[in-house]
Parts: C-alpha cells; sequence; structure tokens
C-alpha cells in the first residue's frame, strides 16, 4: 500500500496537547462547575424569598415569612455550598 499515512492517536507522541480525561479532577472545579455553583446559591436565596413573598400575601403576616424563606434559603446555600466544596476537597 503505497501512500498511506499511518496517523498515531493525539497525545505525548504526536507532540498535541492531551486533553484531561475528567474536567475540573485536578481538585479544581471548571469554569462552568464554578458559574453552576453560583447560580445554586442565588437561586436557593431568591427561591426562599419568592416562597415567603406568596405565603405572606396569602396569609397577611407581612415581613414574617419572607424572613423565613429568606433564612431558609441561606440554610440551603450554606448546606449546598458546603457539600460541593467537600465532594472538590475529596478530589
Amino acid at each position: 500500500m503505497i501512500g498511506t499515512a499511518v496517523s498515531s492517536p493525539p497525545g505525548p507522541a504526536s507532540g498535541l496537547p492531551q486533553e484531561p480525561s475528567n474536567p475540573g479532577s485536578s481538585g479544581s472545579p471548571s469554569p462552568r462547575q464554578l458559574i453552576g455553583f453560583g447560580a445554586g446559591i442565588v437561586g436557593f436565596v431568591v427561591f426562599g424569598l419568592v416562597v415567603g413573598w406568596a405565603a405572606d400575601r396569602a396569609f397577611g403576616t407581612s415581613p414574617v415569612l419572607i424572613m423565613v424563606g429568606l433564612g431558609l434559603g441561606v440554610i440551603g446555600a450554606v448546606w449546598s455550598m458546603i457539600t460541593q466544596v467537600r465532594k472538590f476537597m475529596k478530589d
């Protein structure tokens, strides 16, 4: 077979950089994971505020349930942050 070229897979032998098999597994999160992490924290707090506001309107307890919702949202955000940080510390 004249004229056929044999190519090697990308990696150290071919001189091309090799992609990591699991991005972000080096102990540091990828930018996509960081954005999801921040969005999750904001989501917990906003969800708590919205549910508290809706409950206040329904029951007529103006600032009470929105504060409870905010507190629960912050607790959920902290819980989410702790679990995510533990996951990255394991890697």
